[in-house]
């Protein structure tokens, strides 16, 4: 019916929107009922319906067939003001690729992890915004705090702040040091065995 109304008296070339998309006449001439074929791009893929039986302007009669693509509707019943019309049945996982396709654009995203929400911004960055009382992270992650993730892909990954992050990775030259003290020791240790052996021998 809102196709018949819509487009009662209308010529081919116009367009009228219904159901959020742009459609356009494209019978020849006009039909003072509304009937004929039209046709619009939904979600990237074209549609055509054709409109037969309305017999009166406010579309009295009419019936709607699908005749090229896939027409459904958002809501049960149609309402002027707010039904979409889409290209699929059941409610679908946006992909990227679709919302680039669509001029999309991201400006950051929730984290939920159990009670503990954590917001993500469009760089990536991470920052806790409400901590349960009760989670092992409370008094470890403060609101606000950017967090990083420890042991990236392991079993044993977890998030931990910033200050925790910045510990692993303090006094680097100290701790290299440290170890190539350790690797003297084992050498000294290496040579007195070695010393031992020759004099056996």
């Amino acid at each position: 019916i809102a196709f018949a109304s819509s487009f009662a008296g209308v010529d081919q070339g116009e367009s009228k929107t219904i159901g959020g998309a742009v459609w356009t006449r494209e019978t020849a001439g006009s039909d003072a009922n509304g009937n004929g074929i039209y046709s619009a791009t939904i979600e990237g893929k074209e549609v055509k319906v054709e409109v037969v039986s309305s017999t009166a302007a406010a579309g009295t009669g009419a019936e709607l067939n699908v005749t090229q693509g896939n027409l459904f509707m958002d809501q049960s019943t149609f309402a002027a003001a707010t039904t979409k019309f889409t290209t699929f049945g059941t409610n679908e996982k946006a992909r990227e690729i679709d919302l680039e396709a669509a001029g999309a654009n991201y400006t950051g995203a929730t984290l939920n992890i159990g009670s503990d929400v954590f917001g993500v911004d469009a760089g990536g960055t991470v920052t806790a915004t409400t901590i349960d009382a009760g989670s092992p992270l409370n008094g470890e992650i403060a609101a606000n705090d950017v967090i990083y993730v420890k042991n990236a892909g392991q079993a044993s990954q977890q998030l931990i702040s910033q200050d925790d992050a910045v510990e692993a990775s303090r006094d680097p030259l100290e701790k290299l040091d440290a170890a190539l003290g350790k690797v003297d020791a084992l050498r000294s240790d290496l040579g007195a065995i070695q010393n031992r052996f020759e004099s056996a021998i």
